[in-house]
């Protein structure tokens, strides 16, 4: 069996096609989180998108996948209880915003 090859990342999370590339490769599980926490609502598409552009536009402060992975997962969480406020906030539902964990 082949080993996989740790290509080396350091020094290169400013690039920002780089960031795109790893977001888009971890999409589905993005996607899965989003949805666990939205209920299959319909909007984890745009807790995924917004995270990808925060991703983008946020400096990335790390030096491998694994450090990248956990923070974009956090990242789509941010993005996906935001997502629940402002829809408790639309529905003028006081009651829920007690049960939302507020976004780190």
């Amino acid at each position: 069996m082949r080993e996989k090859q740790k290509e080396p990342l350091s020094g290169r999370w400013n690039d920002k096609e780089l960031i795109l590339r790893e977001c888009v490769r971890y999409r589905g599980l993005l996607l899965q989180i989003a949805e666990r926490l939205l209920d299959g609502c319909g909007d984890a598409d745009e807790a995924v998108d917004r995270c990808i552009v925060a991703a983008v536009k946020t400096p990335v402060p790390m030096h491998s996948r694994g450090e990248f992975r956990s923070w974009v997962l956090r990242l789509v969480i941010d993005e996906a209880l935001q997502l629940l406020h402002e829809r408790a906030a639309a529905a003028g539902d006081c009651s829920s915003e007690q049960e939302i964990v507020e976004p780190a």
